[in-house]
């Protein structure tokens, strides 16, 4: 089995290379995202000497995209998303590193003007990811319809511009876009893990 080779210039904690520039990140955006949130706990807690960038995307794919094509260094990826062994299957990439993050508090969310009854949830329609949807089943009752978007924080964003009355979101989200929750949940215990291109990973012999 190759291990990873960890250089003495590396982080303390991480096994992503120190390098004399800007290292870039890419994950699921827009602002708002847990996914946002657990790029930059890893960055502050593991690459604290390093100069990093975020780099906001609107789906994993461009992640993928991104990375191939040397647009950024590396991608961070929730090991809930549906897709995520596009990453361990495509032959250039490779999981340097996987870290534990929870995600912010999730719930229902409105703009602050609005007020529904959880007996009146099923005449609404609420816009949310694909990822977090079972918090609906495990936490209401009840026959509920659900429009999927690319993110929870578009989903905030979405009612933040008054197209859907709900969200299903996340805490950043509900105070990035002015909305207000109208019921609460739970975080959500996660990991993640970190991917790069093989061509930059160091290896034993």
């Amino acid at each position: 089995m190759e291990k990873l080779k960890v250089d003495p210039s590396h982080s303390k904690n991480s096994t992503i290379p120190i390098r004399n520039r800007t290292i870039t990140i890419a994950t699921l955006g827009p602002h708002g995202t847990s996914s946002e949130h657990a790029t930059k706990y890893y960055a502050d807690s593991q690459l604290a000497n390093v100069k990093t960038e975020i780099l906001l995307l609107d789906s994993f794919d461009s992640c993928l995209t991104s990375l191939i094509s040397r647009q950024t260094d590396y991608c961070v990826v929730p090991h809930a998303y549906e897709n995520i062994q596009i990453f361990y299957m495509t032959p250039d990439v490779y999981p340097v590193d996987i870290f534990r993050c929870d995600t912010p508090l999730y719930g229902l969310a409105a703009l602050p003007d609005v007020f529904i009854k959880e007996e009146d949830l099923q005449n609404y329609e609420i816009v949310t990811h694909k990822a977090p949807i079972d918090l609906l089943k495990n936490y209401l009752k009840g026959n509920l319809t659900v429009k999927i978007v690319n993110s929870t924080s578009l989903a905030a964003i979405l009612v933040k511009e008054g197209k859907y009355k709900l969200a299903l979101t996340n805490k950043k989200a509900v105070e990035k876009y002015e909305l207000q929750f109208i019921k609460t949940f739970q975080p959500i215990p996660m990991s993640w893990s970190i991917f790069t291109l093989k061509d930059e990973v160091l290896f034993n012999g």
